[in-house]
């Protein structure tokens, strides 16, 4: 078939790295199915594509990415094992999972904390979004 398996792709810079694992496969449409591994010492650097006020240090984290391009159009998921680091100088953790296809955008269960603020967000295909934010 048309597909590539990558045991171990790494992409490294002087403050951090990406290393992803998975498969691509472009037979019928385009497929991307990925596990990925991110440090990242020096969020701060990113601070000109962030919106003022909000200051990213070190984080790190591992999460799923599945991608697909077809005839009938774009879908994809995003499950963040977890995500740890620093925001706005206070610990930042999160989990979750997010779906996108032909009914929008679903999020299932994200729970993120920054210090003592926490969120927690649940949609399902056809409702309003559930938030409750906590401190």
């Amino acid at each position: 078939g048309q597909t590539l398996a990558v045991e171990t792709l790494m992409v490294t810079s002087t403050t951090g790295r990406i290393a992803a694992n998975g498969s691509l496969d472009w037979q019928d449409g385009f497929n991307l199915d990925v596990h990925l591994d991110v440090e990242e010492r020096n969020g701060e650097q990113y601070q000109p594509f962030l919106p003022e006020g909000l200051i990213i240090g070190a984080l790190s984290g591992s999460g799923d990415l599945r991608l697909q391009q077809s005839d009938s159009g774009f879908a994809g998921e995003l499950r963040i094992i977890d995500v740890t680091g620093e925001l706005n100088s206070y610990p930042l953790s999160a989990q979750g999972n997010l779906v996108y296809g032909q009914d929008g955008l679903q999020v299932d269960d994200l729970r993120a904390a920054s210090g003592s603020t926490t969120l927690s967000l649940s949609t399902a295909t056809g409702q309003t979004a559930s938030i409750s934010i906590g401190k």
